[in-house]
């Protein structure tokens, strides 16, 4: 019964975002949080773009290759197209290009074989672009974590998401908040459907990730600790984090067969295993 009436309250949420967005030409931030004025503290970060406009974060881990959640990979249970999609990396404003603005095509999506839609379990995924990156001040890979981050330990988390989840309160520009890392064990009392998922819980009252930061980095001591996958409530319950160092393997391996060429994607198509629902999702809600 509390799980179903979880589901009926995120129904709504979504629902209510989609409206907003539909009233106003929508930009995208991180909750409580704060302007970034050096590009190059986040010189990781990316911004997923569908038909030009920002749809998830992303962070870089190689010159070809961004690290995003999988739910940001569909749009109504469908793969996105390809040939819609771009990552945009090197500025702050995703609404103004400068000089220091990176465009790149995507050639290829991977999403982890194992990814389930229904409690969106395995929610990792990478991009491969081209031409790759060319490192300067403001594009830099970041390190993928080698450890378990633990309780209370200080993270920061940035994207272009949503900035009041109450007054739908928006900005274009790059934004990081620093959140706590919560206990499992609590978090599993707000969110029961966690206790098989590999994931991190963060976050505060007043502070968050929210729409539109899905799949941008949980960053822990320089390393990438996880991915945004999804929360209830922008700042009022922790958010849910992809935990990366239980996929360090199955990242690992797929950069050097990505690298290598040994997994390709035929025709350029992606390599789908099961389909998403946005419900969960801090995907920014779009009309596609």
């Amino acid at each position: 019964m509390f799980h179903e009436l979880l589901i009926i309250l995120i129904v709504f949420r979504f629902y209510a975002d989609s409206i907003e967005s539909n009233k106003s030409d929508t930009k995208l931030k991180i909750i409580g949080g704060l302007t970034v004025k050096n590009r190059s503290d986040f010189s990781y970060q990316v911004s997923l773009r569908y038909a030009g406009h920002h749809l998830c974060g992303g962070s870089i881990i190689s010159e070809s290759l961004i690290l995003t959640a999988a739910h940001c990979c569909f749009h109504d249970k469908k793969p996105l197209s390809r040939h819609n999609l771009r990552v945009i990396a090197g500025d702050l404003n995703i609404r103004k290009s400068s000089n220091k603005t990176e465009s790149r095509s995507v050639s290829a999506v991977y999403v982890h074989p194992s990814y389930d839609d229904k409690f969106i379990k395995n929610d990792i995924a990478l991009w491969k672009v081209s031409p790759p990156f060319i490192w300067n001040e403001n594009i830099q890979p970041v390190e993928i974590s080698n450890y378990k981050v633990h309780t209370n330990a200080p993270c920061n988390v940035s994207g272009w998401g949503i900035t009041d989840h109450e007054l739908n309160v928006v900005s274009s520009n790059l934004k990081y908040v620093e959140v706590p890392i919560i206990a499992k064990s609590y978090c599993r009392k707000i969110y029961p459907e966690i206790i098989s998922l590999k994931v991190i819980c963060a976050g505060s009252y007043g502070r968050d990730s929210c729409q539109g930061d899905s799949g941008g980095g949980l960053v822990c001591n320089r390393t990438l600790a996880g991915v945004v996958s999804f929360g209830e409530g922008c700042g009022v319950n922790p958010g849910v984090y992809t935990d990366v160092y239980a996929y360090r393997s199955w990242i690992k391996y797929s950069m050097r067969t990505i690298n290598s060429g040994l997994h390709e994607v035929p025709n350029n198509v992606f390599i789908l295993f099961l389909q998403v629902s946005m419900i969960f999702s801090r995907i920014i809600p779009w009309n596609f």
